[in-house]
């Protein structure tokens, strides 16, 4: 089978809440705000999806009325990793059978596997689909770190087509490629980090996986492009205008601020978070709300397709 090609800028879609429920009407708006952007996909029920506090009627609920909206015109990827393989498997078999693009897998989590047996995760998912797998190595969440030696190996599995990294090492994604190399084998390398994005394609990656994208998605994009063109000094221009953004997103616990900053744009009709999330305190909102004012005033949000979203 022929895989989609994995690269890009994909936003790592907020999960929308309203009175403790799935808010299906701000979900099909902010949906439709990255599909009139333009970028290459979308990412549910990951971190800033708040997968973890998400039951399975309500994965299937937000999977199919996602493909339902975008209809083939971005892709779809959908956060399937667990530390509970056989769940895991469960969700990447759903997710495929509703359609979606491609499945994201973080390292499992908690349980401290070794790396045979993030390894072994990783084959069993991969035996039990045929669409395309990211490997997300994130050791703040995961609390093991994906070494390059067992990335090559799960890298010759016939789904793995790419993997998100949030390590924020920028030596990664040329290490990697030498290890890679060497075994004859190739995946795609997307940044998982906002904030390093740049320096992380300029070492080698070819894309981001992104939570600010959610806010700006058209000037995310914008460096993107320019990256993929090796025009690396222009992006890092562009980059430096939203160096704040990137940081304040991140001010509180992930998607906390980015579902604030969602709000303001009204792009969902409330910013509620579930439990063990806290709401965004007093402070973080003036954070949040100031940075957004001031790229609103830089003219660095498009507008244009903000107000066509709302409109509608």
């Amino acid at each position: 089978m022929q895989h989609k090609e994995i690269s890009g800028l994909y936003t790592a879609l907020i999960t929308p809440f309203k009175n403790r429920e799935i808010d299906l009407i701000s979900l099909e708006k902010i949906i439709t705000a990255q599909i009139i952007s333009g970028v290459r996909g979308i990412v549910l029920l990951g971190t800033t999806g708040e997968a973890s506090s998400i039951s399975d009627k309500e994965r299937d609920l937000i999977i199919q009325r996602a493909v339902e909206i975008i209809n083939g015109r971005i892709q779809v990827i959908v956060g399937v990793g667990t530390n509970n393989t056989s769940q895991s498997i469960d969700f990447a078999k759903s997710a495929q059978r509703f359609g979606a693009d491609g499945v994201m897998v973080v390292s499992p989590y908690y349980n401290k596997p070794t790396q045979m047996g993030i390894i072994k995760h990783y084959e069993a998912i991969n035996n039990a689909i045929d669409i395309p797998i990211i490997i997300y190595n994130n050791p703040s969440r995961a609390s093991v770190d994906l070494l390059d030696s067992s990335i090559v190996q799960i890298a010759k599995l016939k789904n793995i087509v790419a993997i998100k990294d949030a390590t924020g090492n920028l030596v990664r994604p040329i290490s990697l490629l030498n290890a890679l190399k060497e075994e004859g084998v190739y995946i795609n390398q997307l940044s998982g980090e906002d904030i390093s994005a740049v320096a992380f394609n300029a070492h080698g990656g070819v894309g981001c996986i992104s939570v600010s994208s959610n806010i700006a998605p058209g000037v995310c994009l914008q460096i993107q492009n320019l990256m993929s063109k090796n025009k690396f000094q222009e992006a890092f221009e562009i980059q430096k205008k939203i160096y704040e953004l990137h940081t304040v997103m991140f001010c509180e616990s992930n998607p906390v601020p980015v579902k604030y900053g969602a709000y303001l744009l009204d792009l969902i009709d409330s910013y509620d978070v579930r439990l063990p999330l806290a709401p965004i305190s007093q402070n973080a909102q003036v954070k949040v709300l100031r940075v957004i004012d001031a790229i609103q005033k830089e003219g660095l949000l498009n507008n244009a397709v903000m107000n066509s979203v709302i409109e509608n």
